[in-house]
């Protein structure tokens, strides 16, 4: 994790169950521009980055189908 990361989770489309997102939050807009500028993270996400794609989309957190499935209602620390 780099400095100033909050958290992070990943989600998934409500219509197409193949497309995630990854959401993360930070302390301020400048620790998000400082990790995401260090040259290894560039290097680390760029395969990610060449599969994004850019559309208008719905997403739930993936946590509620784990959830769900164990019959767990508590999100485990650091979860948003």
């Amino acid at each position: 994790a780099r400095p100033g990361l909050v958290d992070a989770f990943v989600g998934r489309n409500l219509d197409d169950a193949t497309l995630w997102t990854l959401t993360t939050r930070w302390e301020g807009v400048g620790a998000y521009r400082r990790a995401l500028s260090a040259y290894d993270v560039k290097v680390a996400t760029a395969g990610p980055y060449a599969l994004a794609l850019e559309e208008p989309a719905a997403y739930t957190d993936a946590y509620d189908d784990i959830a769900d499935v164990a019959g767990d209602a508590t999100p485990p620390l650091g979860n948003r």
